[in-house]
C-alpha cells in the first residue's frame, strides 16, 4: 500500500486479533499539508464502535436470510439432477 503523508507525527500500531497491540515508533516527517488530502482520524474506542458494529450485524442477517432462502430455491432441483430448474432459480 502506498500513501501520501503531509507533515506531522506518524506511528503504526498493529492491533493482532490474539495478541497485545504491537507499537511502532513516531516518526516525524517533514512539510506541510498535502494538497487535496483528508484530515487525520482519531482513534476510536470500543463504546464508539458497539453501535456501528450491531447496526452491520442487523445488516448482514437480513442478507443473510436472503440468501438462504435462495439457497434453498437452487437447492431442491440440484439434488433431483434438474438442471433446467436449477438454472431457471
Amino acid at each position: 500500500m502506498q500513501v501520501t503523508l503531509g507533515g506531522g507525527s506518524y506511528a503504526v500500531d498493529c492491533l493482532p486479533e490474539d495478541l497485545d497491540v504491537a507499537k511502532g515508533p513516531t516518526l516525524p516527517v517533514p512539510g506541510g499539508a498535502v494538497k487535496g488530502s483528508t484530515p487525520a482520524i482519531m482513534p476510536a474506542d470500543v463504546h464508539q464502535l458497539i453501535p456501528p458494529t450491531l447496526a452491520y450485524q442487523k445488516w448482514v442477517q437480513v442478507r443473510l436470510d436472503d440468501l438462504v432462502v435462495t439457497t434453498d430455491t437452487l437447492r431442491a432441483p440440484i439434488e433431483r439432477g434438474d438442471v433446467d430448474r436449477a438454472r431457471a432459480a
